[in-house]
């Protein structure tokens, strides 16, 4: 998964983390970097499958 941050100097950069990492926006990394956006892939995911059901 792509993340982009802010690092503690105030520079943007997007990085790539695990996609077993539970990130949400504003959370802090380890490295003092704070997440801005969520770049998830195209492919559609089983769970949003059944949200085009309701």
């Amino acid at each position: 998964m792509l993340v982009k941050v802010k690092k503690p100097d105030g520079t943007a950069a997007t990085i790539e983390m695990k996609d077993t990492m539970w990130l949400e926006i504003g959370d802090h990394l380890p490295d003092g970097s704070v997440v801005i956006e969520l770049k998830y892939p195209d492919d559609i995911d089983d769970d949003m499958e059944a949200l085009d059901l309701y």
